[in-house]
């Protein structure tokens, strides 16, 4: 019983130091993940990896910035951030490029007939 903590006693919780390599990492797998994703439910043809794979130098810049700048809290959100919407923009750009009606459709409405608030 002497490692239990009270209740309403603070308990010590180890802070890692944010690094935006990790972020980069996460973004990467959640990114092929959601792909895969598509690709298996039939939404998205296997075809739109050569229109990512195009990409793959995006890669290496995101990780040669997250060395180069260290893992402060600031420039880890930057780099997130940045991360964040690489992999997004390409997603749509490849999503795009495949001739899917589903996807098509998806874009279609997202990006033109979204109402205006």
């Amino acid at each position: 019983m002497d490692n239990d903590n009270h209740p309403l006693e603070p308990v010590l919780v180890n802070k890692k130091k944010l690094d935006p390599g990790r972020f980069v990492r996460s973004f990467f797998l959640i990114f092929v993940g959601i792909i895969f994703l598509l690709n298996t439910t039939g939404v998205v043809d296997w075809t739109v990896w050569t229109y990512i794979w195009r990409f793959w130098p995006v890669l290496i810049i995101l990780s040669g910035l997250s060395l180069v700048v260290g893992s402060g809290r600031g420039v880890s959100l930057i780099i997130s951030l940045f991360s964040l919407v690489t992999f997004v923009g390409v997603g749509i750009f490849s999503l795009g490029a495949v001739n899917s009606p589903i996807v098509a459709d998806i874009l279609f409405f997202t990006i033109v007939k979204y109402p205006k608030i």
